[in-house]
Parts: structure tokens; C-alpha cells; sequence
């Protein structure tokens, strides 16, 4: 009988081994992108290597685990889950109704503790101001949310696109985003 229960110990271990596994490879490729863009810094330069106006099937070849397309009447939205800054980020793509990427964001799944976010907001401006130069920098409130966060958010134009990254700060967290659209310049 201890035999039994030995075996029966070891069997229910290796199915929870087994179902570990598959999580971890179904979140492995729910964030899987091509080499090129595996690169430490190349999802943070993603617009250099996924041009905007690009068609949805391009961009699907460079990124497998890109979801199917989503119309939503005035465009299309495709997403995926990546890690980015040591941090779970959902990355849209927005395409006019016409096929053309006109907006890539990323957007941290968690809301972060304000300091967090503020760090990271600090570290994407240098990463970008090391890349394009000096940004201007807006804060205001944000009048869509209740109650009103405070919304800063810095701007390049880099005369390919606009790289855009905001921080949200509500009294408790911070809702961290950034990403690249069609200049407005």
C-alpha cells in the first residue's frame, strides 16, 4: 500500500509539473516576435522596425502571436502581451480601414506604484532623448477620467513619427503607456 501511495504522490507531481510547462510555453508564445525585434531595445524602437502604414499581414509576419483583427467601425485593432522593462505590457497596433498602421502602444498590464511608474517614465525619456534629441513635456489633467488623474506625457517628432510617452497618476497608482503615431507635425 505505500507503494500505491508513493506512486500516486509522484504521478500527481508530474502532472502538475506538466501543467506548468504549458503555461509557461503558452505565455512564451503569447509573446513571441522575430529575432530582430527580440532585441533588448528594439521593442522600444518597434516603429523602426515595423513602419507605420504597414499592412496587417507584415506586421503579423514580425509578430506571430499578433491577435486577429478587430474592426472597430472607425479602424482596426490587433494586440499582443510582451515583457518590456521587466514589466507585462499589452502592445496594440492600430490600422486604418484601409490596411495602414497608423498607431503602435504599449501599455502596462498592472497599474504601478507612482514612484514605479515615475522611474520608468524617467528611463523611457533618456532612452528616447538618446535616440531623438530633446522632447517637450506637457502635464494636465485628464479630462476624460474620473476623478481627474494628473496626465503627463512627452513628445518627439522624429519626421518618420511621433514617439509619445505617458504616465497617468491617480491617487493611488500609475497607468504607464508610450508609443509611436503618424506625426501630427
Amino acid at each position: 500500500m505505500k507503494i500505491y501511495g508513493y506512486c500516486l504522490f509522484l504521478a500527481a507531481i508530474l502532472v502538475l509539473l506538466a501543467g506548468c510547462q504549458q503555461q509557461e510555453e503558452a505565455v512564451q508564445k503569447q509573446g513571441s516576435v522575430t529575432a530582430k525585434i527580440a532585441e533588448p531595445d528594439s521593442l522600444l524602437l518597434l516603429a523602426e522596425i515595423i513602419p507605420l502604414g504597414s499592412g496587417y499581414a507584415s506586421v503579423k509576419k514580425e509578430i506571430p502571436a499578433l491577435s486577429e483583427l478587430k474592426d472597430r467601425g472607425y479602424d482596426r485593432m490587433a494586440q499582443f502581451q510582451t515583457s518590456v522593462l521587466n514589466q507585462v505590457a499589452r502592445v496594440q497596433f492600430l490600422f486604418t480601414t484601409a490596411d495602414s498602421l497608423y498607431n503602435i502602444m504599449f501599455t502596462l498590464t498592472k497599474n504601478l506604484d507612482c514612484s514605479v511608474a515615475d522611474s520608468l517614465y524617467g528611463k523611457l525619456q533618456d532612452f528616447y532623448g538618446s535616440k531623438f534629441g530633446k522632447y517637450e513635456e506637457e502635464e494636465e489633467p485628464d479630462p476624460g477620467a474620473s476623478p481627474y488623474p494628473i496626465f503627463r506625457v512627452s513628445r518627439w517628432y522624429t519626421g518618420k513619427f511621433e514617439v509619445v510617452v505617458g504616465n497617468n497618476e491617480y491617487d493611488e497608482f500609475c497607468i504607464l503607456s508610450w508609443g509611436f503615431q503618424r506625426s501630427s507635425r
